[in-house]
């Protein structure tokens, strides 16, 4: 009775980074999850049976995934897989494990079983780490990399190499950029040997993903134990043999919230129950924890115990009816991850605390904000985690508070933007156009406003439509742009300026004329 899981297969282009203005290169390729990729490479140039030195690599990478995962509940349940892939005439093995809504510590982890496979590899093994929103090894190491290493010139240059974090130096003639992936695999297959270490880089990255951290420790570290009295059988057998399904199944609690059924719990009849022990991490018991408060369980503890059981039936239900979860009496042929039945009775875990009250903001309505927080319990991401794949180092909160000072002095100062001169400047710095070409852009756009005050509705339901239209031709100006002065932020701020309304006047006439011009197409 074994669980299996359709997964989407990343694309290998994900495993690169690109330079600013490329990222559009990606953009069907990237998958809606955020998933941690890993290339390994044996590239040995005076060697000719690196096909066998691969098998032998993958034998032992297998055994040290085993050796730190085997009970281990990943927060989308597959956990590592493995496949071979080619580039360019070079076999490698691709690794991919989703690890949306917990990247913190299962990339942790993946990265400390790669550098201990790494070690034992020998000095022909290269692996390349990323994930589908960033290189997060350079994010975490950004304020000690060197001028010299800064993005984008960083890009592709990071490696694990027996066990250390190694950079392909930067080419002198080609300071200012990154490396394409065909250029750094030359490098490693000729020169590797020129590959160094960046002391404060190795130190920091170092203390993030210790490479002697026992499997133990991440146990006890991500996981507390949670006892569960069970009252549907089929599930507590499916939970029995495949338990490391947990978090997955609690994470779907909030899309089924109100389709759990408690009202049992107001009776006195007694129902068989069969207990169970499960390992949950530690970033999901508040999902427990919210559903019991919004429901008014959690004064008497035994009803609180009887609804978690409700929750993880209901839920798993849910995954297998949608077809999220397959049941499988036969492995067919795919190999299944094997549990040890033992791990809790190796290590002591702390134990769950379910009933823990959940800290509420003063002035806010508590049934409001419970399920506000409860439904978007992973839609916010922790305070370390990125945003792209382009490395973006810059903190949002920041920005938004320096855009509210901005407003609130022009209102004091009763001041304005001029909005010639505004895109002006755009149109010279961001786009590179000639003075002479945004000229005859504002001689061609602007026409006399002769439009009637008293404009009907469907009016000015016209005039909105074609503001809209305007701003996608500009977008899709932008998108096609080769320049590396970041058209992203440009767009944001136009969808910006779509949402507080845009009047009449040059801004509308430029994106029209914007459309039309050569060079920008």
């Amino acid at each position: 009775m074994e669980l299996a899981k359709n997964d989407l297969t990343v694309s290998v282009s994900c495993l690169w980074q690109v330079d600013e203005g490329e990222e559009s290169l990606l953009l069907f390729d990237l998958p809606s999850k955020n998933h941690l990729l890993f290339g390994l490479f044996v590239l040995d140039k005076y060697s000719d049976d690196t096909g066998r030195k691969l098998d032998r690599a993958e034998i032992i990478l297998n055994n040290v995934i085993q050796e730190y995962t085997a009970n281990y509940a990943w927060t989308e349940f597959s956990g590592v897989q493995l496949r071979r892939e080619n580039f360019q005439g070079t076999n490698f093995i691709f690794g991919q494990v989703c690890v949306e809504d917990n990247a913190e510590q299962e990339e942790k982890l993946v990265v400390t079983i790669l550098r201990r496979a790494s070690k034992l590899l020998g000095p022909q093994v290269f692996i390349k780490v990323s994930d589908t929103e960033c290189d997060f090894l350079l994010l975490a190491c950004h304020e000690e990399l060197p001028k010299s290493l800064q993005f984008p010139v960083a890009n592709n240059r990071l490696w694990l190499h027996e066990g250390q974090f190694k950079f392909i130096p930067p080419d002198t003639e080609n300071s200012n950029k990154g490396l394409e992936p065909e250029e750094a695999l030359n490098f490693l297959i000729n020169e590797y040997f020129k590959c160094t270490t960046v002391p404060a880089v190795k130190n920091k990255l170092d203390a993030l993903f210790p490479m002697d951290k026992k499997p133990a420790e991440f146990y006890l570290n991500d996981f507390v134990q949670l006892s569960v009295d069970f009252t549907d059988r089929k599930v507590y057998e499916i939970l029995s043999h495949n338990p490391t399904v947990i978090n997955y199944v609690l994470k779907n609690i909030p899309s089924i919230s109100d389709r759990i059924d408690t009202s049992s719990l107001q009776s006195e009849q007694k129902v068989n129950t069969y207990p169970l022990k499960l390992l949950i991490g530690r970033n999901h018991i508040p999902l427990l924890s919210l559903y019991l408060q919004i429901k008014n369980l959690k004064s008497d503890p035994s009803k609180a115990l009887l609804a978690t059981a409700f929750c993880i039936q209901t839920s798993l239900r849910d995954l297998l009816l949608q077809e999220s979860l397959q049941l499988r009496n036969k492995t067919d042929g795919r190999e299944v991850r094997t549990v040890s039945p033992n791990i809790m009775e190796q290590l002591v875990f702390e134990e769950a605390d379910i009933l823990k009250h959940v800290e509420l903001e003063r002035g806010v309505e508590p049934n409001e904000q419970l399920m506000d927080m409860f439904t978007n319990f992973f839609n916010e991401e922790p305070h370390n985690q990125k945003g792209s794949k382009k490395v973006d180092l810059e903190d949002d909160d920041a920005s938004g508070d320096e855009d509210t000072d901005a407003r609130n002095y022009l209102a004091r100062e009763n001041s304005t933007i001029n909005e010639d001169d505004f895109f002006e400047f755009f149109l010279k710095e961001a786009l590179k156009m000639k003075q002479d070409d945004v000229d005859k852009l504002r001689t061609e756009g602007v026409e006399p406003n002769n439009k009637n005050p008293e404009t009907n509705y469907e009016e000015d339901k016209q005039d909105d439509n074609e503001d809209t239209q305007a701003l996608e031709q500009l977008e899709a100006i932008l998108h096609r742009d080769d320049s590396t002065e970041g058209p992203q932020a440009l767009l944001n701020l136009f969808k910006s300026l779509e949402l507080d309304g845009m009047q009449n006047g040059p801004f509308e006439s430029l994106l029209q004329n914007l459309s039309n011009e050569p060079d920008l197409k």
